[in-house]
């Protein structure tokens, strides 16, 4: 008896379709008398798939999602209220942040402005958006969550990472005595904040009188500004980011004044 039974090529690319590649090529594919199966790549090529062109040939107007609280957040969401209001890069927002925290100015400028507001924690959203933003909003997110977005979900992070990870990185940068930081726009992965691909990412200068508050007000700006170029060529920026080094890794976590 042998000892290998070829299989059809037809079912190699069937499966091999779960993959998100197109396989283009003959393949032989074996299945052994263990039931494993193995390939035999010769002449065998990948290329991108349907998906990853449909991707690409997405443009704006945006369906956006956007998760935040604080003031660092509200300049990226005026942007984007900006672009909705004169018919830009976006054409549907809405809100989600925490409805029972005091000081939130999110909440505030959304009920301001007549904006679809939904409490935090909430459901997936599929298919309602194209994308999600979030900045400063302080919640792992879930892979529910985040597969709800064609287009996956964007952070705005207030340093350069992979330095600074974690919920105080303006602090940090200052009492360590950095003479510069910045602006990553990333992508969100789950289960761990701040390790997900660099979209975008510019540097920004720490003055030696600058404290906490003016730096995050000035690094608020300039979030909004990258994210801003970045739902420019959303699909292409998205196709471009680049894994986060793995050298140079600090974390910023949770500061309290004692």
């Amino acid at each position: 008896m042998k000892a290998h039974t070829r299989l059809a090529g037809k079912y190699v690319r069937k499966l091999c379709c779960l993959t998100g590649r197109v396989y283009e090529g003959y393949v032989n594919i074996f299945i052994t008398n263990n039931k494993s199966l193995q390939f035999s790549r010769r002449g065998f090529s990948t290329l991108p798939s349907t998906n990853f062109y449909k991707t690409l040939s997405r443009k704006p107007p945006w369906r956006v999602l956007f998760f935040g609280t604080d003031d660092f957040s509200l300049a990226s969401l005026k942007m984007l209220f900006r672009e909705l209001e004169d018919g830009g890069l976006v054409k549907q927002l809405a809100v989600v942040t925490s409805l029972k925290t005091k000081k939130n100015p999110v909440r505030d400028f959304a009920v301001e402005t007549e904006l679809s507001t939904f409490s935090w924690p909430c459901h997936a959203f599929p298919g309602d958006f194209d994308v999600g933003l979030v900045s400063s909003f302080g919640h792992l997110l879930p892979e529910c969550v985040i597969e709800s977005f064609p287009l996956g979900m964007l952070n705005v992070h207030a340093s350069l990472l992979p330095r600074w990870r974690g919920a105080a990185p303006i602090i940090y940068a200052i009492l360590n005595g950095d003479s510069e930081t910045g602006v990553t726009i990333m992508q969100i992965k789950p289960r761990k904040f701040d390790i997900g691909n660099i979209v975008l990412q510019e540097r920004c200068p720490i003055a030696p009188t600058d404290t906490a508050p003016v730096l995050k007000e000035r690094l608020a700006e300039l979030g909004s500004k990258l994210l801003q170029e970045t739902l420019k060529d959303l699909p292409r920026c998205l196709h471009e980011s680049v894994p986060q080094p793995e050298s140079g890794v600090t974390y910023g976590m949770s500061y309290e004044r004692n």
